[in-house]
């Protein structure tokens, strides 16, 4: 069998956690990276030589799919989130915002969560997906992957705000202000989240109360999603230097 890790890692930044970690994600590849540690990995066995059951040619670019049974969902730059039949790719449905989808939508208990450059942040229920169930508005573009646990949904905007809301109704928890844009996807587990800033900072807060459990300076050329792992978090460089 062979074990695919989808980790590309130019430069390890780590910092010590020194706590236990648990999965809370769901079974699937229900999210960006497929775990809220945004591991990347699956255990699926692929033989070679593989071939191409299917493509769809947009207008726009997509998102990165996540997969749910028999349908692959993305967002694209046309404004739309598409779901696809995963043996046909043909298009189930689309649901319009007025702005183009840059994060990798979330699933999590029959719903999908997304943000869109609209300033939006949405929720749709996919047994009724012609009317979004929520939104939030934040007055800024979204272009993260939200986290999403078994009561909030954690997502970044350009604004440099991190915004912590209710799965089921979207009304705000809390807000965190940062001194930069945030355009990667937030980690997490059972001990906190994790983000990077492009005020050039990495971001330790505990999901309740958003205290502040570390803030490490990595540098503005680290732009990358968090991976958790043990008891490190890693983070990719683009300048060549190896840090810890």
């Amino acid at each position: 069998m062979k074990k695919i890790i989808l980790l590309l890692i130019l430069t390890l930044i780590f910092v010590s956690l020194g706590l236990k970690i648990s999965n809370s994600q769901e079974t699937g590849w229900r999210t960006y990276r497929g775990t809220n540690e945004r591991l990347g990995y699956s255990d699926e066995e692929f033989r070679p030589p593989l071939e191409e059951k299917w493509h769809y040619l947009g207008n726009a670019l997509f998102t990165s799919p996540i997969a749910v049974d028999d349908v692959v969902y993305a967002g694209c730059g046309d404004k739309s989130l598409y779901a696809f039949d995963k043996r046909s790719g043909d298009v189930l449905w689309t649901f319009d915002t007025d702005g183009a989808i840059i994060g990798t939508p979330a699933f999590s208990d029959g719903k999908l969560y997304f943000g869109s450059i609209d300033e939006n942040f949405y929720c749709v229920d996919i047994s009724n997906h012609e009317k979004y169930l929520w939104k939030a508005r934040v007055y800024s573009k979204i272009t993260t992957a939200p986290l999403v646990t078994n009561y909030y949904v954690y997502f970044g905007a350009e604004n440099g705000i991190v915004y912590c809301v209710d799965k089921d109704t979207g009304d705000l928890v809390w807000n965190y202000s940062t001194g930069g844009k945030i355009n990667s996807a937030i980690s997490g587990d059972d001990r906190g989240i994790y983000f990077v800033s492009q005020d050039g900072y990495l971001y330790a807060l505990h999901p309740l109360t958003k205290e502040v459990l570390f803030k490490k300076l990595v540098g503005k050329n680290v732009k990358a999603t968090p991976v958790i792992l043990g008891d490190y978090v890693y983070l990719l460089n683009t300048s060549g230097q190896f840090r810890a």
